[in-house]
């Protein structure tokens, strides 16, 4: 089915667009005290950890992965100790930083603009629920754009103007000058 999808998405040429809606879509992951796989994927048993190490879950991991090559069990077992508080902790920390570089993103993207209201800039809409988003898709990527009341089709490619920014809230607002058909 999502193959499906994307090669829908590459026809109209916004397969990114796209594949970042179907990840967002998905279950957060999380770390866990039971190996329940990778759905995804379609592994039975899974585990992941970055290199080079950077993160204390990768610590972590790297440290069970020893003490099972050694045959450690005594090292195995005091490793394990807590461990489900440990993940649930660990999963909530990844989170919590997840959102403060998003905001510290934000903030930067917001500065960026403060020094351009009154450009225009190609975007396409990537919420539109309660407020139109719009999400830069130009010499900037990825900065949101607050249309207001304003209503359009989800993806839709527009040209939008920055009409304020705002570095307390970190919120840039515009309006769309143009759909482009694509």
């Amino acid at each position: 089915m999502v193959r499906k999808i994307q090669a829908q998405a590459d026809a109209v040429g916004n397969r990114e667009e796209i594949d970042k809606l179907i990840i967002k879509s998905q279950k957060k992951a999380e770390y866990g005290a039971q190996n329940l796989g990778h759905f995804g994927l379609g592994f039975e048993r899974y585990t992941h950890f970055t290199s080079p190490i950077r993160r204390y879950s990768d610590l972590t991991l790297h440290r069970l992965l020893k003490a099972k090559l050694r045959n450690d069990e005594k090292f195995f077992n005091y490793l394990l100790l807590n461990i489900e508080a440990t993940c649930s902790n660990l999963s909530e920390l990844e989170r919590e930083a997840d959102r403060v570089a998003f905001d510290f993103m934000d903030r930067k993207f917001v500065r960026w603009a403060k020094e351009r209201i009154g450009q225009r800039f190609n975007a396409y809409i990537s919420e539109n629920q309660n407020v139109a988003v719009a999400r830069l898709d130009d010499e900037i990527k990825g900065a949101r754009i607050f249309l207001g009341s304003y209503c359009v089709n989800l993806l839709q490619k527009v040209i939008v103007e920055i009409t304020d920014a705002n570095i307390a809230t970190a919120e840039i607002f515009g309006k769309v000058v143009k759909k482009i058909d694509v």
